[in-house]
């Protein structure tokens, strides 16, 4: 029989990594992009949690947008405390619809927020390129490069190419996202193991001994 005190680590972790994750995000970004060299003409500080674009310093950020990563980081935290309380209360009954609440959560927020990005740095400039018959946007997943606009862009009438640097960095908060995620993973399938020792066995057969019948007393001679 498992013991009492017996703990699903994988989920305390994950739980506790989740909660932490949703109050560091709200500082660093997980991918941010900087358009123009020094502090950046254009940044956009992207993450589940809080996303905001700033303009010449000027931070501001889109109320849809907004909602939803209110939205997200509620989920992502409810998630974080049920892994919690799953970790401690492993083998009861409800513990395996806790846990399938938990796991999923930083799973679906972690390929939506890929997702979202691989639209955002592949398929968005595609787009605008074919629309304005140019190659000029290109944004880089992770690193740094050149962008050529035309002088033409901004009234000029002479066409010069005026290059723009844009940089795009993963941040640390979003390395822990996987791992929180990688945590959840491995709770889940640490579960089957808590669950299989839980078991309790059958109790062992009592054998009654048999008692030997007692021998009549011998006839005493008249």
């Amino acid at each position: 029989m498992l013991s009492k005190k017996a703990i699903n680590w994988f989920a305390l972790a994950a739980g506790v990594l989740m909660l932490v994750e949703v109050a560091l995000s709200i500082f660093v970004p997980w991918w941010k992009l900087q358009i123009g060299s020094g502090t950046g003409f254009v940044t956009v500080n992207a993450n589940p949690f809080y996303t905001n674009f700033g303009v010449l310093r000027l931070n501001f950020v889109i109320p849809i947008l907004f909602a939803i990563n209110v939205a997200t980081t509620a989920l992502f935290t409810a998630s974080g405390i049920i892994f919690i309380i799953y970790s401690v209360k492993p083998v009861k009954s409800y513990s395996k619809h806790l846990l399938s609440y938990g796991w999923k959560r930083p799973v679906y927020t972690l390929v939506g927020f890929i997702v979202v990005l691989m639209l955002i740095v592949y398929v968005a400039p595609d787009i605008v390129n074919t629309m304005a018959h140019t190659s000029m946007i290109h944004i880089p997943l992770v690193g740094s490069s050149v962008m050529q606009i035309s002088s033409n862009v901004f009234g000029n009438s002479n066409s010069v190419q005026i290059g723009i640097t844009v940089i795009a960095t993963f941040e640390y908060t979003f390395y822990l996202a996987i791992a929180a995620t990688a945590l959840g993973i491995a709770a889940r399938i640490y579960h089957r193991r808590i669950v299989s020792k839980a078991v309790i066995s059958p109790p062992a057969a009592v054998i009654t001994p048999i008692q030997a019948p007692t021998p009549a007393p011998a006839s005493q001679p008249i």
